[in-house]
């Protein structure tokens, strides 16, 4: 394996806990007296908003924001469990992926792989907006904002990885994709990246052939495989 020169890290997920986006689901429905089994709503909702980037990419049509495609799911979700919010409440709900909580091993962890001279950033399905937002919450100075929205893309696309070798003038295989999702590995994989799966939740790995390099439970254990390939 080369030594790597630069480090991208998945955002939902894998940097930021979008489980956050439970606590505001919750307060909507308990101002409305309604009760929703609010981690099974908000999973659901999370998977719809996946499967429109994928059906959104595989189109090759008009790329559509995330934040789009993130209302579209929770009005379908709404529908699916027969549920209700107006207008401000979905732009609530909606706008909480932009208020998400960093796990907290994160920024400690990024400070350690700053200093090991090695270039960082966040590569996400997010738009560029969403993701300035989030990473101002970070005390960290991110090199690039790598986003699907600059490519036209979503992940596991192979376009949406290119972007960080062409910025930074490195092989794939030179840098090291983060990822808390299995499909993330695999496109990152897939590209010819150093991968490493962020596996908070002993999650059983998607039976695919293409395996992460690295298989770590939190960014302390990150941070010592990233020791281990410097020294």
């Amino acid at each position: 394996m080369p030594r790597i020169s630069g480090v991208t890290f998945d955002v939902y997920g894998t940097l930021f806990d979008w489980r956050t986006v439970e606590k505001v689901v919750f307060k909507i429905f308990e101002k409305k007296g309604v009760e929703v089994d609010v981690v099974e709503f908000t999973n659901y909702w999370r998977s719809k908003q996946l499967f429109y980037t994928h059906v959104n990419t595989l189109l090759n049509k008009c790329h559509e924001r995330f934040r789009n495609l993130t209302r579209d799911a929770l009005v379908h979700t709404l529908r699916r469990y027969g549920l209700d919010m107006d207008d401000a409440e979905v732009e609530e709900a909606v706008k909480a992926w932009d208020d998400l909580e960093p796990f907290p091993d994160v920024e400690d962890a990024l400070n350690k792989v700053r200093g090991m001279n090695l270039k960082i950033a966040p590569l996400s399905n997010g738009d560029l907006e969403a993701l300035r937002i989030l990473t101002a919450k970070l005390s960290i100075e991110f090199d690039d904002i790598f986003s699907a929205e600059l490519v036209g893309v979503y992940k596991p696309h192979p376009k949406i990885y290119e972007q960080a070798p062409r910025k930074w003038n490195l092989k794939p295989s030179e840098i090291m994709h983060v990822a808390g999702s299995t499909f993330d590995v695999i496109g990152s994989k897939s590209f010819g990246m150093v991968t490493t799966w962020v596996n908070r939740t002993n999650m059983i790995y998607d039976e695919f052939h293409l395996k992460p390099d690295f298989t770590v439970k939190n960014f302390r254990e990150l941070v010592e495989v990233l020791k281990r390939i410097m020294e």
